[in-house]
């Protein structure tokens, strides 16, 4: 029963190909064999799995994935969302005399707080807010027995 000793993985690596291996992953992620083939040819695929696993253990690895992580949050915190202005062109802001007696083509209601221009514009048929809202949703009107909810 004597413990397994495991030879250090970087004794197979030099300074220099350790630094091409990190780059490589920045540039390739985990794809093993893009790094070999792109970048480290005269290494075998099973060297390169085993450094990875044996470079996560280490204290440079995570340095580095903590700056990584605060550059990630950093860049988060400096998103711009610029107001959404834009109006609903379907909004009937001033009903015609075309529409003003038309029921809701969902529901058949007169009276809305919202009207929405509806359909193809010379049918001048509109929806109430409640039909608008399910419409937009659903991509359809209320069945005949759902009308009532």
């Amino acid at each position: 029963g004597q413990p397994i000793i495991y030879r250090d993985q970087l004794e197979d690596w030099s300074a220099n190909e350790t630094n091409i291996f990190e780059e490589a992953l920045d540039k390739y992620s985990k794809v093993f064999t893009d790094i070999l083939s792109n970048c480290l040819p005269w290494k075998t695929h099973k060297s390169i799995v085993e450094l990875y696993y044996f470079w996560k253990t280490t204290d440079r690895y995570v340095r580095q994935r903590r700056t990584k992580l605060a550059t990630q949050e950093h860049k988060l915190k400096q998103v711009y969302i610029p107001n959404y202005n834009k109006p609903n062109p379907a909004v009937l802001y001033h009903n015609t005399d075309k529409t003003i007696n038309r029921p809701c083509e969902g529901c058949g209601s007169l009276n809305s707080p919202q009207w929405y221009a509806w359909g193809p514009s010379n049918a001048n048929s509109r929806l109430c807010t409640d039909c608008w809202s399910y419409w937009k949703r659903y991509g359809g009107l209320k069945s005949i027995e759902s009308k009532g909810n």
